[in-house]
């Protein structure tokens, strides 16, 4: 697996970074390394217990997958597979690796951006399932969102809630 990269500011448009992390993501998603992963991590769900199944897969990709920012400005957009292979990816990395083993379950996924005027300033993973609406943090239109790179955020918990580092005053990162 090779990760494609791509220099800060050179991108041409966030829009097409979104679209092509969510494309690769329903390609990794059929990568047999990945479904055989996610069957794994919901082996303690029952079969149809969506919303378990997305927060093991929150919890995995929280604390199995270190984050870390792109070195040398950078971006790299990995597929999930090298992201499992290395054990440290960017929010890109993490989310796109959430979404696939979402999907390779069935369940409704896709890389959610976080904008900042109209700049991409960060993704993470937003999943929705039948009865997706009841799930504690759920949005209205049912969408559960999982920012996997800071630590202790849970899955549907927005992560501007989480008690700050008490060295850094920063988000603690997972």
């Amino acid at each position: 697996m090779r990760a494609r990269a791509v220099s800060r500011g050179r991108f041409p448009g966030d829009v097409r970074k979104l679209n092509f992390m969510r494309a690769g993501s329903r390609r990794d998603a059929r990568r047999r390394p990945i479904v055989e992963l996610a069957t794994r991590l919901v082996r303690s769900c029952r079969p149809d217990a969506w919303g378990c199944m997305a927060r093991e897969i929150h919890l995995f990709c929280q604390n199995a997958i270190r984050y870390q920012h792109d070195p040398d400005l950078v971006e790299r957009l990995e597929p999930a597979e090298l992201t499992l292979e290395l054990g440290v990816g960017d929010c890109d990395a993490k989310a796109r690796l959430a979404v696939a083993l979402a999907r390779a379950l069935g369940i409704e996924a896709k890389v959610w951006p976080i904008w900042k005027g109209p700049t991409l300033a960060h993704v993470v993973a937003g999943y929705r399932w039948p009865g997706s609406r009841s799930f504690p943090g759920a949005r209205s239109d049912g969408w559960v969102i999982g920012d996997s790179t800071v630590k202790g955020a849970a899955l549907g918990q927005s992560p501007l809630s989480v008690p700050l580092n008490r060295e850094t005053g920063r988000l603690p990162l997972a």
